[in-house]
């Protein structure tokens, strides 16, 4: 199975590769490198070849491509293309180990001629010559002899025209694709953003009583000035991972009779990904007046929204936010600080980050359910009912297997538990059962799409981060300093000024645990979500590769990354070449 979202995830992984050899090829030690052995000019044709395989990939990575067979082409371009940005990593990482071995090589020498002199002569403290970075490294770079010289230049050209291939291969599908065919009809289409509604689509709201309640009581509570406004409008939030069932819990709370008495005004506005302060100010209007609204001036907009709105005690729920730049997340709320006393604002978000920047009390952050709930709930989506089971007992204890994978996630329930309902044959059910969550079929709405939403808002220099913990196996105890120690020596973490590598790679590892990749605390340690770890292995399939102990393995010849797992103690790791 390919899909879109098996088609994005190499598109993803591919670009934040390639991106990051973009600086690597014009780093200064490796320019100078170019300038002594001739081959400055191929590095700035590699270099404008890795730029412009990624714009390709950006270009093509979030498009839906009808046609299956046109699905493995490009899948199988991107994986070529990102092995070649692989070469062109291996090499340039060649001429840095040769620039620090001749480092090494001539400090050695001068040390060894500064003490041969000390004891000939040695000029007074206050009198000695300032040495200039000029002068040390006037002889470090030394001409290489033809044949070595000519060896790089064929390397490098070899793998910029491998680029060049791949990213021309890209652009030829996307052009043919583009263009309409005799009916009309477009074989390349873009993806839309996500959409909810107040409606949801569950009858019955499993194992949430608690948070429901807490979630009542804040809304409820009387009004109070916060660091939103001095009217008293203060914002909420639930925040988790993907498919923990942020937007259900809204629903429900939006929905209650106790809720619809107690605020006038309810709006429900989906943001998604496009945070755009115009459109979402539209939204919210035309969900108050019911009435559409074509104004495109903000001003107009807003003082719209302070005089429809503010007058009444009103819920907003803005559901699914990305935006992490608090100037916008301030425009859109604006006009909404004069609000009647009790009013609130409801946000969803996957990222704690969001959660803490909006939040003006202790934002509620939902977790999986408890295992009761959550087996009623399965046990609904795959039978029919939560007590149909019973007359399927060997299916049932079937069934009871393939819920240890999921951990308390609503939506994999949802998503498993419908691909199961589909067949109540044994021989079926045991296929999906040995099967890992990313190798089945997957819908839009898919747990495997929905997780790959978050890893495709991640910034680039965390997504090798990210993709490299499927090395580790699943329900890995993570160590901070330990996982930064492996991202520094992987060359993951880009150096910045003269902050330390140290504190930008706590930096990353607490930006996962932010956006619920990593769950946990120092005190109680550190895991990665099963399904989570999933969706690593199935970004780095083909490239990394974990060997387990009592388990066959025929391994890759494409791997970059190993490892072997031998026991609760012993984890090693390998790079390959």
């Amino acid at each position: 199975m390919i899909g879109r979202f098996a088609l994005t995830a190499f598109g993803w992984l591919a670009e934040s590769i390639v991106g990051a050899l973009v600086g690597k090829a014009v780093n200064h030690a490796v320019q100078q490198f170019g300038e002594q052995h001739g081959v400055e000019d191929d590095l700035k044709k590699l270099k404008d070849s890795l730029a412009n395989a990624r714009l390709k990939i950006s270009t093509i990575e979030n498009l839906w491509l009808k046609d299956e067979f046109l699905q493995q082409r490009v899948k199988d371009l991107l994986i070529d293309l990102k092995n070649a940005a692989y070469d062109a990593d291996d090499l340039l990482d060649e001429f840095q180990y040769r620039i620090l071995k001749q480092q090494i090589e001539q400090q050695g020498d001068e040390a060894g001629k500064r003490a041969s002199s000390s004891s000939y002569s040695a000029p007074p403290p206050s009198k000695r010559t300032k040495t200039s970075i000029a002068s040390c490294t006037s002889g470090l770079f030394r001409k290489g002899d033809d044949d070595d010289d000519n060896n790089n230049v064929q390397k490098i050209r070899k793998i910029k025209g491998s680029l060049d291939d791949y990213s021309a291969a890209l652009e030829e599908i996307y052009s043919s694709l583009a263009a309409e065919d005799d009916r009309g009809n477009k074989q390349l289409v873009s993806p839309a953003s996500r959409q909810t509604s107040s409606f949801s689509t569950e009858p019955q709201l499993f194992g949430r009583d608690k948070e429901l309640q807490e979630l009542k009581d804040l809304l409820f509570k009387p009004a109070v000035a916060s660091e939103f406004g001095q009217s008293g409008v203060s914002v909420l939030s639930i925040y988790g991972m993907g498919g923990i069932g942020k937007t259900t819990l809204a629903q429900e709370v939006f929905n209650d009779s106790s809720v619809k008495e107690y605020f006038k005004l309810r709006i429900w506005v989906c943001v998604s990904e496009n945070f755009c302060t115009d459109r979402l100010t539209r939204e919210i209007i035309e969900c108050a007046t019911t009435e559409k609204c074509d104004l495109t001036n903000l001003d107009t907009l807003q003082k719209i929204v302070n005089e429809k709105i503010t007058p009444e005690r009103f819920l907003l729920v803005l559901d699914d936010v990305w935006n992490e730049d608090r100037h916008k997340w301030e425009s859109l709320c604006a006009p909404l600080r004069s609000g009647k006393p009790g009013s609130k604002i409801l946000v969803t978000t996957r990222s704690r980050k969001i959660a803490d920047m909006v939040s003006d009390a202790d934002a509620i952050h939902l977790q999986g359910l408890d295992v009761e709930s959550f087996w009623d709930f399965f046990k609904k989506c795959a039978f029919g009912c939560s007590h149909s089971g019973a007359h399927h007992p060997h299916m049932e204890a079937m069934a009871k297997k393939m819920t240890c994978k999921l951990k308390g996630l609503p939506l994999a329930a949802k998503t498993l538990g419908g691909l199961l309902s589909v067949k109540l044959d044994e021989q079926y059910w045991e296929s999906i059962l040995d099967s890992e969550i990313w190798q089945l079929p997957q819908e839009e709405n898919g747990i495997m799409p929905v997780l790959q939403l978050s890893y495709q808002h991640l910034p680039p220099h965390l997504k090798q981060c990210f993709a490299f913990c499927s090395l580790f196996p699943k329900d890995y105890k993570f160590s901070e300093s330990e996982l930064i120690g492996i991202w520094m020596a992987e060359g993951f973490i880009v150096p910045q000024g003269s902050t330390r590598m140290e504190e930008l790679g706590s930096n990353y590892f607490h930006e996962l645990v932010n956006r619920s990749f990593i769950q946990g605390s120092k005190r109680i340690g550190f895991i990665m979500h099963d399904l989570i770890h999933d969706l690593a292995e199935f970004i780095s399939v083909g490239e990394s590769y974990r060997i387990e102990k009592g388990k066959f393995h025929d391994i890759p010849s494409t791997i970059r990354h190993l490892s072997i797992y031998k026991d609760e103690e012993e984890l090693f790791f390998e790079r390959t070449t």
